[in-house]
């Protein structure tokens, strides 16, 4: 009876403690100040354009609000001239015809009621050129798996030579051509669609949350820089393949060192026992990130 009433107390003991593990911790947030969250990667061939919003708690980046009461301004540092900004909703943008200029430099401001000042400074880059793109170890072969479907690898090569403190955004994209219809009567649809390539952990490539990689030229000891792109399975009836294309970015620091620390907090996630990642960020007195970029299109034919 001893033991049973033992054992009893004892998987009631450990059941509060797992309950206990498995309730929410409720965080205080009543004394919480709201920071301004500014959001921008400003094109040198594009627009400004500027989100504006207040962060929901002292972890979070999330949109929230516009504050009332908001104002913002921009300024040409270069030519030392402020540019004007429309406002839709949470975002500031300036007129069509007024571009970021490659080798300008930009500061963006914001106050708010109740909210800190801030400020935060890109420059655009100028672009990298890319002295060689070129396809190797080009090899086609019929895939073992499933008949009438063969394997395609090959290697991408470019050459920046040397740009020791820039950085790169490379995005990789297929051009192919579709055939489709009815028997007898083909239609042929060209289509793009993006690829990535395989690259070992010492490279120094990091992949970038949403598509491409996030390249610091100073932390990678290949020259050229070389991407394989391994089984990539088409269908000999169906699809025939084009040309590959690169787009190339170079990035301002604050676009790389915010998109590097995304994909590196996006890792760590999927491991319980790793440190937090802490989201660079370039705001003065606030959230978020304020950057840019310069692109340029790069294509080349497989065959």
């Amino acid at each position: 009876m001893r033991v049973s009433l033992l054992r009893i107390c004892i998987i009631g003991l450990v059941a509060v403690g797992f309950w206990q593990c498995s309730s929410p911790i409720e965080l205080d947030y009543s004394n919480f100040q709201p920071k301004l969250v500014i959001n921008a990667q400003v094109s040198a061939d594009g627009q400004f354009v500027v989100s504006v919003t207040s962060s929901t708690t002292p972890v979070s980046v999330e949109e929230g609000d516009v504050p009332d009461g908001l104002k913002v301004t921009l300024r040409d540092i270069t030519l030392g001239i402020n540019i004007l900004l429309y406002r839709e909703n949470d975002l500031f943008y300036a007129p069509f015809q007024v571009k970021p200029r490659p080798g300008n430099e930009y500061v963006f401001k914001a106050i708010a009621p109740g909210y800190d000042d801030v400020e935060a400074i890109t420059r655009i880059p100028e672009q990298l050129n890319l002295l060689r793109f070129e396809v190797t170890d080009f090899q086609v072969k019929p895939s073992e798996v499933t008949p009438l479907k063969s394997n395609v690898n090959y290697n991408l090569e470019l050459d920046f030579g040397d740009q020791g403190d820039a950085y790169l955004h490379l995005i990789f994209r297929q051009r192919s051509t579709i055939r489709s219809g009815a028997v007898g009567v083909p239609v042929y649809e060209e289509i793009m669609y993006t690829i990535e390539p395989e690259f070992p952990e010492e490279s120094g490539y990091i992949k970038h949350v949403e598509q491409g990689i996030l390249i610091a030229l100073s932390e990678v000891e290949s020259n050229p820089l070389v991407f394989s792109f391994v089984d990539f399975t088409i269908d000999a009836l169906f699809e025939e393949l084009g040309n590959v294309q690169v787009e190339v970015r170079t990035i301002s620091p604050e676009y790389y060192n915010y998109f590097e620390s995304l994909s590196r907090q996006l890792l760590n996630s999927q491991d319980p026992f790793a440190e937090p990642i802490q989201v660079f960020s370039n705001v003065d007195g606030g959230l978020g990130n304020f950057s840019s970029y310069n692109v340029a299109i790069y294509e080349i034919g497989l065959f």
